[in-house]
């Protein structure tokens, strides 16, 4: 090992006798951020500073260490060995001072008693927004900040603490995953569209009508199932997908525990397929946390009444 990888995995150290020099956190950044772009423009746009506070950072980096890490060509900066050599260690760095920020976070949360949560738009509508201010009156001492998003937060990230999310399958060994119900798909149509049209019984009866579907994975499988489906609105907003088919305009599937709440929608035919179901999501480390599995236990039993408390027969007996 050559003195400056030495230097760089041991931190602030005295190599062989030489005076000890210390190194800002911010040079690393800007290290891996040149070193990953080739350019100190394209770093500095990153990590939002101009271009001459990155080469400065670069500049005072090289100093403290004692070697050269990037030739300066025409078409950019290109790692020397020593510089290539400090890449994976400097990652390290980062990831350590990343996961130190996120505990710091984290802890900071579990002493206000603060909850991050999140969920879909349309189920922060039907259920998780009841749910959290039921769960607000019964206990005023946890804070919940809630986000309805349409993408999935990352939890491993720490981007929030816990989510509920639908899916086919949970299968991530670094979050505990709580199940609180299926969720069967229904084909639907508009009540006054029903008035002129035979609603259609079967998935062989669909294909002749406008369809609307939510894209991904819904799309692929009636593509797959109905070659010649007729295809005329593909979202990724499941309240877009709804208003869509309300207009009358196309008919489509939805969740069950979504169309059935809607009056103006009308049942053709329950789709036998496996849709998976609703899953309560958080990382492990938090599965101790009193306040955290006070919100859990507290959602999983709201989930669990207000399923027994819909009014579809179908869905009922599909559990």
């Amino acid at each position: 090992m050559d003195k400056a990888s030495a230097y760089w995995q041991n931190g602030s150290a005295n190599l062989q006798s030489e005076p000890r020099v210390t190194w800002d956190l911010n040079d690393i950044r800007h290290f891996l951020a040149v070193a990953r772009t080739g350019s100190t423009l394209a770093a500095a746009r990153g990590l939002g500073v101009n271009q001459t506070t990155c080469a400065r950072r670069i500049s005072a980096l090289e100093t403290a260490i004692g070697a050269v890490l990037f030739e300066r060509t025409a078409a950019g900066y290109r790692l020397t060995s020593v510089g290539s050599a400090l890449v994976a260690p400097a990652e390290q760095f980062e990831a350590a001072a990343d996961r130190m920020v996120r505990t710091a976070m984290e802890l900071a949360r579990a002493e206000r008693r603060e909850i991050r949560f999140t969920t879909s738009d349309v189920l922060a509508d039907l259920v998780a927004g009841p749910a959290i201010a039921q769960f607000a009156r019964e206990r005023p001492d946890v804070r919940v900040i809630f986000t309805a998003d349409s993408r999935a937060v990352d939890l491993a990230g720490q981007e929030a603490d816990v989510a509920l999310r639908a899916a086919p399958a949970m299968n991530d060994p670094s979050m505990v995953v709580r199940k609180v119900m299926e969720t069967p798909w229904a084909f639907y149509c508009a009540r006054r569209w029903a008035k002129s049209h035979a609603p259609p019984r079967t998935p062989a009866e669909v294909a002749p009508h406008p369809l609307a579907t939510l894209e991904g994975r819904p799309a692929d499988r009636l593509r797959a199932d109905l070659p010649d489906a007729d295809i005329r609105y593909a979202s990724n907003s499941m309240k877009a997908l709804i208003e869509v088919i309300r207009t009358g305009e196309c008919i489509g599937a939805l969740p069950m525990l979504v169309g059935e709440q809607h009056s103006d929608l009308t049942r053709c035919f329950v789709l036998e397929i496996d849709a998976g179901g609703l899953w309560i999501v958080f990382p492990e480390r938090l599965q101790h946390v009193p306040h955290v599995r006070a919100f859990v236990d507290h959602l999983a039993e709201f989930m669990s009444a207000w399923r027994k408390a819909l009014k579809s027969d179908a869905f009922q007996t599909s559990h």
